[in-house]
């Protein structure tokens, strides 16, 4: 499957691909107009292409490492000890609160 949402026509002009995408304004726009010449809701255009609807940004990686160490006075320093007695499988989780509140490779970012 393509990364473009197909062709449509926008006002005069019928447009297909990344030309689509920019007459109409945008992906979004670009999406409605090509469920609209599909004769089908963007909700069901979405179901069938869920590629080129599915929802950017970053993620909600908060877990229970997170929660705690906000409550520390030292929230990165606390991650640290943790880490050192974590088996495997936590250490995962702490590294990912590590990343969450930008405590990993802190030292590389002051030089």
């Amino acid at each position: 499957m393509s990364c473009y949402p197909g062709c449509a026509q926008v006002g005069e002009l019928y447009a297909c691909g990344a030309q689509l995408i920019a007459l109409a304004g945008g992906l979004t726009a670009a999406i409605i107009a090509v469920a609209e010449a599909e004769d089908t809701s963007v909700d069901d255009f979405c179901k069938k292409h869920t590629a080129l609807c599915a929802k950017g940004g970053v993620q909600n990686k908060e877990n229970e490492y997170v929660r705690d160490a906000r409550l520390r006075a030292d929230p990165c320093g606390w991650l640290q000890e943790q880490y050192a007695g974590a088996d495997a499988s936590e250490r995962e989780k702490i590294r990912l609160a590590q990343k969450f509140l930008g405590c990993r490779n802190k030292q590389k970012r002051k030089t």
